[in-house]
């Protein structure tokens, strides 16, 4: 770019790639009237360990008052039990839910719940994504 002259626009190309394709196939409709909505697949069961949920937290997550909770508007209210259900087995960590004015519905943990989630995902929370469990 010579100086003094400013882009407007930026053009970028990216690659479709099988792997994306199969990873998206297993988690969005693919054969309803809402083609693309995000559901939770059954293989969620076995591949859900803590380096998941703390990316999950690290993306949809928030901190407040002690206590963590994950934005998950797009899932079902059966998706969100499944979800709570999976959780619970799997780490013993109770989440329970709350709708969000006309956002959808919210999980979130109670404080005792919270510290048991943070004990479980804190080694895969990076540095600038610890206040979201409540870590400076």
């Amino acid at each position: 770019m010579r100086v003094g002259i400013k882009a407007k626009n930026a053009n970028f190309k990216i690659d479709h790639c099988l792997e994306q394709t199969e990873i998206y196939d297993q988690f969005y409709t693919t054969d309803s009237y809402r083609c693309g909505r995000k559901i939770v697949p059954n293989l969620l069961v076995d591949s859900m360990n803590a380096f998941v949920i703390a990316v999950w937290v690290m993306d949809d997550g928030s901190y407040n008052h002690g206590k963590i909770d994950i934005s998950t508007y797009s899932f079902t209210l059966k998706e969100i039990e499944k979800l709570c259900s999976i959780i619970k087995k799997k780490f013993n960590i109770t989440m329970l839910y709350h709708k969000d004015r006309d956002k959808g519905y919210r999980i979130y943990c109670n404080k005792k719940e919270t510290q048991k989630l943070v004990d479980l995902i804190c080694p895969y929370i990076i540095k600038t994504m610890r206040y979201k469990i409540g870590l400076s």
